[in-house]
C-alpha cells in the first residue's frame, strides 16, 4: 500500500519486489476487493485514515545544492 500511496506504477512496484507487473495487478485487485474500494486513490486514502500506512514527511530544509550567480 505504501508504494501505491506514493504513486509508484505497477511496473515500478513489480521491479522493486522482483515480481511481474501482472502479479502486481492481481495483488492490487485483491486488495481493492478486501478494502471495498475501486481505485488506487481510494485505497491509499483509506489506508492512511486507518493508520495502516504513513506518508514520509518532506525535509523542511532540503539542500538546494550549489547556486549560480548571474
Amino acid at each position: 500500500m505504501q508504494s501505491i500511496a506514493i504513486g509508484l506504477s505497477n511496473r515500478a512496484i513489480g521491479r522493486a519486489l522482483g515480481i511481474s507487473e501482472r502479479t502486481v495487478k492481481v495483488h492490487i485487485r485483491s486488495i481493492f476487493i478486501k478494502m471495498n474500494v475501486s481505485s488506487r486513490t481510494q485505497a491509499a486514502v483509506l489506508a492512511l485514515q486507518n493508520g495502516d500506512i504513513s506518508m514520509p514527511t518532506p525535509d523542511p530544509d532540503p539542500d538546494p545544492g550549489p547556486t549560480c550567480a548571474l
